[in-house]
């Protein structure tokens, strides 16, 4: 699995994330995040707006169904794990009950 460092924005970029996310971001990343977390947060449809902002952060069609397929991969995970009190990730400390 690849760490933050070896991927867009190289060494440094998850130091900068830890320290000030929206400075850290540039103007895709923060499209892809925002939308990503209303995503995952989803009480009603997503609106035009909202679709059209990803787009004026060029992203694809393409990019744009794979970032809905991560965001609810992620969120299906989640919620199982939650529901089961499973902590899937090993570095994480133990959920406190």
């Amino acid at each position: 699995m690849a760490d933050l460092e070896s991927l867009e924005g190289g060494e440094g970029l998850a130091e900068a994330i830890r320290s000030d996310c929206e400075e850290a971001l540039n103007h895709r990343q923060r499209a892809i995040q925002k939308y990503a977390i209303r995503l995952a947060s989803l009480e009603r449809e997503v609106s035009k707006e909202e679709m059209d902002e990803l787009r004026s952060a060029e992203l694809s069609e393409v990019e744009i169904l794979e970032l809905i397929h991560v965001v609810g991969f992620f969120s299906h995970i989640n919620r199982v794990a939650e529901a089961t009190g499973v902590d899937l990730e090993t570095w994480m400390p133990p959920k406190q009950e």
